[in-house]
């Protein structure tokens, strides 16, 4: 035959409330640690496409001014153009001076003139622009 102990009490509602009240504070961290992380994790991908686009954009633009048909390799250069690359949705690309127009080969010999300097953006969504600066020379 077994005894009874009569000590042995259940738990109050004190403390059942508190264990709740525990467990809810931990799934709200937890929700929160959970939030952040996709949301950093999407920002880290969008800068990433901007950056791929800035690149892509720099090398378009290096090839136009190479380009030994229509740009400033031919024999006598005087312009260029740039086939832009498509942007993603949401993502801009724009370019100071304008590169979408025919621009002006840079000189030989002149130190003024012998380097073009461009300065790329693209507008990241949510998120402020990235910018790229790109030197020409004439090939």
């Amino acid at each position: 035959m077994t005894r009874h102990r009569n000590d042995e009490r259940g738990d109050s509602l004190i403390e059942i409330l508190l264990a709740i009240v525990l467990i809810g504070l931990m799934m709200g961290v937890l929700f929160a640690s959970i939030t952040m992380g996709a949301t950093g994790s999407n920002n880290h991908k969008n800068l990433t496409i901007a950056d791929g686009l800035l690149r892509n954009y720099a090398e378009a633009t290096k090839t136009a001014v190479r380009d030994s048909v229509n740009g400033c390799g031919k024999a006598s250069p005087t312009t260029f153009s740039v086939v832009a690359p498509t942007s993603p949705s949401g993502f801009v690309v724009t370019s100071t001076p304008d590169l979408s127009t025919p621009q002006t080969c840079p000189t030989v010999g002149t130190p003024a003139t012998d380097v073009l300097v461009y300065r790329l953006s693209v507008t990241v969504p949510n998120n402020s622009p990235k910018t790229l600066q790109v030197a020409v020379r004439r090939p």
